[in-house]
């Protein structure tokens, strides 16, 4: 037990070390040794819980995902989802000096999945509220990837300060442009 807690607290001093050192410089110009210095601990000590850097900022990052807003239940109707999505829009608004430092260091493929998933949901939900013909797979996940993707750069431009609305209001945005297409719509 008292392993597990010196193992945590040195996880936990690293990582917060390398969040201090993001915010005056990106993650391909803090070196290993710099890191150590900031965190208090060795090279060995930084190598015995991680490869790289990127293993830190990736554990943070999934941290921050953990603790995002879950809905306690999958919504059951478009007004649910939306109103999930303002949670969401909401959490990275009240952390975004956090979300900033992932997104100008990192890929974001977790968020991008999270996007992505959070599309297929809402088109599924939007699908049975308003019924249209089938689609096959490749469309609808062409579609997940065009609005998904969309969907991370507008939340990305936001947190950065390209846009200048309330999460409410991007909540909304992302949910109108998530509508369930029709053929006629793809034509």
């Amino acid at each position: 037990m008292k392993q597990d807690l010196r193992i945590a607290v040195t996880k936990r001093m690293i990582r917060e070390a390398l969040l201090c050192l993001l915010k005056m410089k990106p993650l391909n110009k803090i070196k290993v040794n710099e890191l150590c210095a900031e965190a208090g601990v060795n090279r060995a000590t930084f190598y015995r819980h991680y490869e790289t850097l990127q293993d830190v900022l990736h554990e943070i990052e999934v941290e921050f995902i953990r603790q995002m807003p879950h809905p306690a239940k999958r919504p059951r109707n478009v007004n649910e989802a939306q109103d999930y999505m303002e949670a969401v829009c909401t959490y990275f608004y009240d952390h975004s000096d956090m979300i900033k430092l992932l997104f100008l260091n990192r890929t974001d493929a977790d968020m991008m999945q999270g996007m992505n998933e959070f599309c297929r949901s809402f088109l599924e939900l939007r699908k049975k509220e308003l019924p249209t013909p089938d689609m096959d797979e490749d469309t609808v996940k062409a579609i997940i990837a065009l609005v998904g993707g969309g969907g991370h750069c507008l939340l990305r431009q936001w947190i950065l300060g390209e846009i200048h609305k309330t999460p409410k209001e991007i909540a909304a945005i992302l949910c109108h442009v998530i509508h369930w297409p029709t053929y006629k719509d793809l034509n």
